[in-house]
């Protein structure tokens, strides 16, 4: 493992870097990845608020059956070239179909299969202390597999596009909305 996988590694599973290791990796790859650790939660959080709002009724099993495909992978696209980032794109989807996957085996018995994110507001919340949870546990395995991909400058680019507007109220909405027009049939 590179030395830079190591303090990725370090980083991702919340333990304080020392200044001489921040040198090393550079603090926008440290702030990127923790940006990019939130993001599935993140993720959760829009697809929560956009499926209740038109009236689907997501459920874990659908990333599989369509999220992945027709969501994740567009998306990831568009920020590669929003980024002007070509490299790693594969290993971005990997990183979070992983994640959610992780998620999905940890946290599915707080949403079961006969409810939806939008059905029963009062787990909905538990699933996702749940989610957050191995998010951070799941990140810390799988977050090292973009570090050959980090340097200062993808870096602070990955790190912009995933607080960005053109992410969450463009790129993400409309994509998602392919989702939205077929959710009945899930």
């Amino acid at each position: 493992m590179r030395p830079s996988q190591v303090l990725t590694f370090v980083f991702a599973a919340g333990v304080s870097l020392a200044p001489g290791a921040l040198a090393i990796l550079g603090t926008s790859c440290l702030s990127a990845a923790n940006h990019i650790q939130q993001l599935p939660y993140d993720i959760l959080k829009h697809v929560q608020e956009h499926s209740c709002e038109a009236g689907c009724k997501p459920k874990l099993s659908h990333w599989n059956q369509y999220g992945k495909e027709a969501v994740l992978k567009p998306i990831v696209d568009d920020g590669a070239k929003r980024t002007q980032l070509s490299e790693g794109k594969q290993a971005m989807i990997d990183y979070i179909d992983a994640i959610f996957k992780s998620i999905e085996a940890q946290c599915q018995d707080q949403i079961d299969e006969r409810h939806h994110f939008c059905d029963v507001p009062e787990k909905y919340n538990p699933f996702m202390e749940c989610a957050r949870k191995e998010i951070n546990a799941s990140s810390a395995r799988e977050l090292p597999r973009l570090s050959k991909y980090m340097n200062e400058d993808s870096c602070r680019k990955v790190e912009e596009y995933v607080k960005s507007p053109e992410l969450w109220d463009q790129d993400f909405p409309k994509h998602f909305q392919s989702y939205v027009e077929k959710c009945d049939e899930f």
